[in-house]
């Protein structure tokens, strides 16, 4: 693909989940386990049941999530879940995810992603984050610091929090909006071509495709190919030399 002119950023955006991170196996009876461990009353409810269920409701609302591309927030997932078999929690919801979360799924560091994000706060280039997900933001944020992504970042905007997914171009002006910058000053970079790269060119910003795996088709309107975070600083260089 030919090099275009980049010039270097006001800010950066990253999706989440296979662009900062990378996620293992799910493991839905253990998130079972973990979250009934918690409850006041679990209503002889057995992780088996309880994971079957959590399948039944995200087979259930994940086409209709991604055609409307509307996101239940965390709350409604509760009561689709727990509430009709009468398992009831003493604690915050926001420990109950947590519980689940942390039991259920697993993640690492993308390769190199600490030395792309360390040339970034070299250049005193303000960054944040922006995911699809039916968790919570504060969520992501544990994870990311569990995992030992390094830097500090603006913020983790999740999308739950906000009932729209990407690539819905009001979810991508509130992200420039929290950053005070013009979308077209900023670069979004994820791994998904639809709702990463399509969704934020078509809201104004600079749309990176991170694609470790090699890119599968087209990459337009993909200003650039990321296939390793290594290439990351000196991309960044050039595009600050150029400004």
């Amino acid at each position: 693909m030919a090099q275009p002119m980049i010039t270097a950023p006001r800010g950066v955006l990253f999706d989440f989940g296979g662009t900062l991170l990378r996620e293992g196996p799910v493991n839905l009876e253990a998130g079972a386990v973990a979250v009934l461990a918690l409850a006041r009353d679990r209503a002889a409810c057995t992780p088996a049941e309880l994971a079957a269920a959590m399948t039944e409701v995200m087979n259930d609302l994940e086409p209709r999530r991604r055609t409307a591309l509307l996101e239940p927030p965390p709350a409604a997932i509760g009561r689709l879940v727990y509430g009709p078999r009468g398992i009831a929690f003493d604690v915050q919801p926001e420990d109950v995810e947590w519980a689940f979360w942390s039991a259920a799924t697993a993640w690492e560091l993308e390769p190199g992603i600490n030395a792309a994000i360390e040339a970034l706060e070299r250049a005193n280039i303000p960054w944040a984050v922006l995911s699809n997900t039916m968790f919570r933001g504060q969520t992501i944020e544990r994870q990311l610091a569990l995992s030992g992504l390094r830097g500090t970042h603006r913020f983790v905007m999740a999308s739950a929090e906000y009932v729209l997914r990407k690539p819905h171009p009001r979810l991508f002006a509130i992200a420039a909006a929290r950053l005070m910058e013009p979308p077209r000053s900023l670069w979004f970079i994820g791994d998904s071509h639809e709702d990463d790269v399509c969704g934020s060119s078509a809201a104004g910003f600079v749309p990176f495709w991170y694609c470790p795996r090699g890119a599968m088709g087209a990459a337009a309107p993909a200003v650039q190919i990321i296939g390793d975070w290594a290439e990351f600083p000196e991309l960044l260089a050039v595009a600050l030399e150029r400004s």
